[in-house]
């Protein structure tokens, strides 16, 4: 009885982490960049060699590797074909680069971004009346934004979002309307 038990436990921990999973639960935010050493517009391959295999994929190119924080990679497509095109992370140890004080989950975190790139970030507020500080310019020739969404009353950064546009930067409506 114990033992199947055990072999029950041993196959459902199989099921929800494929072997040589990994997980990422913080790492560095590099704007216009990457998070945790992964970069926008980098392969599939690329992004599992630095990252590790991650914990689920979906057929829509989405790569998960944290169950308790949270860091996706988007895809421009499922498979081994998809650049990264987007970065969403959100957990106390998601840290922007040189940034004193600028981590999710941590009171004063926007007020420590903004002041670090003084005039930059645009403040938006989107449809669901969440704040977003968003800011849009060119690296490589490609358009690249990278925002953050906010607690207003304790200026937290709650989440990271990073995003490759391609040619254009998407209009301050388009990014209000979600």
């Amino acid at each position: 009885m114990i033992r199947a038990a055990v072999l029950t436990a041993a196959t459902a921990v199989l099921v929800t982490a494929p072997v040589g999973a990994a997980t990422v639960e913080s790492g560095q935010v590099v704007p216009f960049r990457g998070v945790a050493g992964a970069t926008l517009h980098q392969t599939r391959a690329a992004v599992v060699a630095t990252l590790g295999r991650p914990l689920r994929e979906n057929g829509f190119g989405v790569m998960t590797y944290s169950d308790t924080a949270i860091m996706d990679v988007y895809l421009t497509r499922a498979g081994s074909r998809g650049r990264v095109r987007q970065f969403v992370v959100s957990g106390p140890g998601f840290c922007a680069k040189d940034v004193v004080g600028a981590c999710s989950m941590a009171a004063g975190s926007e007020i420590a971004m903004r002041r670090a790139y003084p005039g930059r970030f645009r403040r938006i507020v989107d449809v669901t009346g969440d704040t977003i500080w968003w800011w849009c310019g060119r690296v490589g020739g490609r358009a690249i934004s990278t925002s953050f969404n906010t607690d207003p009353r304790r200026h937290m950064i709650l989440t990271w979002y990073m995003a490759d546009h391609g040619t254009r930067c998407p209009t301050a409506a388009q990014v209000r309307g979600g």
